[in-house]
């Protein structure tokens, strides 16, 4: 009897230190858990950038003066292509620019298809907080447009009683061609050459257009001038994934070094002026 006693008692002693050291093990396995959840993961969008020796930067070609395709040549041109080989020199990578539709270019980046989107994004766009912007490389204005030998309309003020088009697209153009007071007749086109086309034809005073857009008009047609005027202004930035601090800070560098050299004045002379 005290022998079974004697067994029933070590047999308890077990059973308890088993527990003990279960619910060590899980204490520790759960300080572990919560550690590695906590730790923040190493960012190595810029060391991965340069292990490859290249950023790969989404771009829709279909958007003068930043990028389209040369109808000569099929090669992509423009003011973003140009800027992609000045920042290339300062960071020391190649910039490869791939085509793509812009709808698909935001969810590209997050699934890491791009490392970069260098395509007139502007900070107005809906990102939904998933990806790091940089720094930005252009502010784009809303701008009147009159024909060169309008000499009546020089002013926001000389449009009362005019008739003035305008992209109906729910853009910032529509928006701030909205709140131009005194016209006659805000008229809404489906496509910006239309606006254009009755413009050179009078059936309409004036036009509300993104500048980069006039600029494209102007060096095809030269029969155009931006009033000095604007309605507003947007600024366009590059994209990358969320968390790619150390590829965004590179990129910044690099921007802000062409601006120093000039030699970014000297591409905004070359696609973004009118002259």
């Amino acid at each position: 009897m005290k022998k079974n006693i004697k067994n029933i008692l070590i047999m308890i002693v077990l059973v308890s230190t088993v527990a003990v050291l279960a619910i060590g093990c899980s204490s520790e396995d759960s300080a572990v858990g919560e550690e590695s959840v906590n730790t923040p993961e190493v960012d190595t969008s810029w060391t991965d950038v340069q292990d490859k020796g290249e950023i790969i930067a989404g771009m829709c070609a279909m958007y003068p003066p930043f990028e389209s395709r040369n109808g000569d040549t099929d090669k992509i041109e423009g003011f973003d292509i140009d800027l992609s080989a000045a920042l290339s020199e300062e960071l020391g990578v190649t910039i490869v620019n791939t085509d793509a539709e812009f709808v698909t270019l935001i969810e590209g980046v997050k699934q890491g298809k791009y490392d970069l989107i260098i395509s007139g994004l502007s900070q107005r766009d809906e990102f939904d907080g998933n990806i790091n912007v940089t720094d930005p490389y252009y502010t784009v204005d809303v701008s009147i447009v009159v024909l060169d030998d309008n000499k009546e309309i020089n002013s926001l003020d000389d449009l009362k009683g005019k008739v003035v088009g305008v992209q109906s697209s729910g853009s910032a153009t529509e928006i701030q061609a909205e709140k131009i007071e005194g016209l006659k007749e805000l008229k809404r086109y489906n496509y910006n050459p239309e606006i254009f086309s009755d413009l050179r034809a009078g059936r309409i005073d004036a036009l509300v257009v993104a500048y980069t857009y006039a600029v494209t008009e102007f060096k095809a047609h030269g029969d155009i001038r931006v009033l000095d005027e604007p309605l507003s202004n947007t600024d366009l930035v590059m994209a990358s994934a969320y968390g790619s601090d150390e590829l965004t800070l590179n990129v910044n560098k690099a921007l802000q070094a062409v601006k120093d050299s000039g030699k970014y004045d000297e591409l905004v002379e070359k696609w973004l002026t009118i002259r």
